[in-house]
Parts: structure tokens; sequence; C-alpha cells
């Protein structure tokens, strides 16, 4: 039996607003197409609460349309077992404030990464977020999250070199 090895990136909605805010069109447009590569071969996906960020206004940006489109490639675009997010929140329990319950896609981001990483030795599992800053005592960022739980973590800059991408920014 052959077993073969990739990389799953899950991505936060962070990473994907910052694109649409930091580069230019010509620039998003073409590693969205990428990214929407990486989606169909099932090495990046994203839970639905993401989707429902980047869509919960009524004028769709680029970076949202793409996540429409893109969650009918991602393998199991859900929402994460209750059990899993409360594991997540229990280890990491000012990841969501609470102004933010309910809302936030953080802990369901991390809980789908987890379930990732517990079902297959065979992949690596990273999460892509842009959220490194602890606001503490309110909220700790996805980075600090990551670490306690275990989880590798890298932001837009480490994910457009993995991928060989040289963005144009604003």
């Amino acid at each position: 039996m052959t077993s073969t090895s990739f990389d799953i990136w899950v991505f936060d909605s962070s990473v994907l607003i910052d694109i649409q805010r930091q580069m230019i069109a010509r620039s998003r447009d073409e590693l969205l197409q990428q990214m929407l590569d990486l989606a169909r071969a099932h090495r990046l996906v994203f839970p639905q609460r993401v989707t429902d960020e980047l869509t919960r206004h009524e004028q769709k940006d680029a970076v949202a349309r793409w996540a429409v489109r893109a969650k009918e490639l991602v393998p199991r675009h859900y929402v994460p077992a209750d059990e899993l997010v409360r594991e997540v929140l229990k280890v990491a329990p000012t990841l969501i404030p609470t102004t933010q319950v309910g809302k936030s896609a953080d802990a369901h981001v991390i809980a789908q990464a987890l379930a990732y990483q517990r079902e297959s030795m065979f992949h690596t599992v990273t999460v892509v977020t842009n959220d490194r800053v602890d606001r503490l005592p309110l909220k700790s960022s996805m980075t600090s999250a990551c670490k306690l739980i275990g989880l590798q973590q890298v932001d837009l800059d480490g994910i457009l070199a993995m991928m060989g991408f040289v963005p144009l920014w604003r």
C-alpha cells in the first residue's frame, strides 16, 4: 500500500480579507485562481463560518465571490462538530471575545484543522491566518491558539512563499 503526503491549508477569513484589501486587482485575481485550484485539489479548506464572515455584507467583493465559488469545491465544507469547537475553546478560552460569540470563525477554523490533523498521519495541516496579535485579557490570537493546541500556523506572507507567488501590493 502506497501512502501519499500533502499539505492541507485551513484558511481563516483574516488572510482572505487582507488579500482583498492589500493586493492590486490583477495580482489578487491571479492568486484567487491558484487558490481555487488548491481547493479543487482538496488542499485548501475552510469552514462554513469563514464564508459567512466574508459574505455578511450586501456588496460582495472579489474575495467574497471567490469564497462562494470555492465552497462548492472544498471537501467537507462544514460546520465543525460542536464538541470539537468546545474543545478548542477549552484550551483557548479567549479565542472568541464575548461580543463575537456566534459570529467569529476562529474556533471553527482551528476545529476543522484539528479534525484533519487527527484523521490522517499522512497530511501536514496548517492554519493560515494573519491574526497574530493577542489582545489580552479580551482576545487571544489565532497564532497563540494554534500554539496551545499544537497546530502549525502560517501567515499570508508565509503561504505566498510556499506557493511561490509574488503579489503586487497596493
